[in-house]
């Protein structure tokens, strides 16, 4: 099973990574309904500073 983005180590991420997190969360939360068991399941410890605060 591969990790899921908000998981990953972002060490010596682009730009454009970022941008990528960034739109993954933003589409998860706005479609909450399809993604509602997969946000259910977010450990927010498991995941980077940089993904808390885009979560936030």
């Amino acid at each position: 099973m591969k990790t899921k983005i908000y998981y990953e180590s972002q060490t010596n991420w682009t730009k454009d990574d970022y941008y990528y997190l960034h739109r993954y969360l933003h589409r998860m939360l706005f479609y909450y309904e399809k993604y509602s068991q997969e946000i259910r399941m977010l450990n927010i410890e498991k995941m980077s500073a940089e993904t808390k605060v885009l979560m936030y």
